[in-house]
């Protein structure tokens, strides 16, 4: 977790939303026209109950990873891992 950690705060700005924080923004007209743009794809992009989402500075969605991945594997496959989804959205 401490290499997941270093790469995060070297490389990312991390935050987070709810999608009826997203929704309500969007619904009270309290961002601009990118913002909204912004917020409605991650909603549509969005994959239940917790997902996360690497956007580049332009808007484009870079990567994503559903927190199921971690739980849907064939048994005996490993799962995605976190670190090696956070390089691959590096390389884009």
């Amino acid at each position: 977790m401490p290499e997941i950690n270093a790469l995060l705060d070297e490389k990312f700005v991390v935050s987070w939303a709810l999608v009826d924080d997203l929704q309500r923004w969007i619904e009270e007209g309290e961002l601009d026209a990118k913002g909204r743009a912004l917020a409605e794809e991650a909603i549509a992009k969005y994959q239940y109950p917790v997902d996360s989402q690497l956007w580049s500075p332009a808007g484009d969605l870079l990567g994503q990873y559903a927190a199921n991945d971690m739980f849907s594997s064939e048994p005996g496959k490993p799962a995605p891992s976190y670190l090696a989804f956070l390089r691959k959205a590096l390389v884009k």
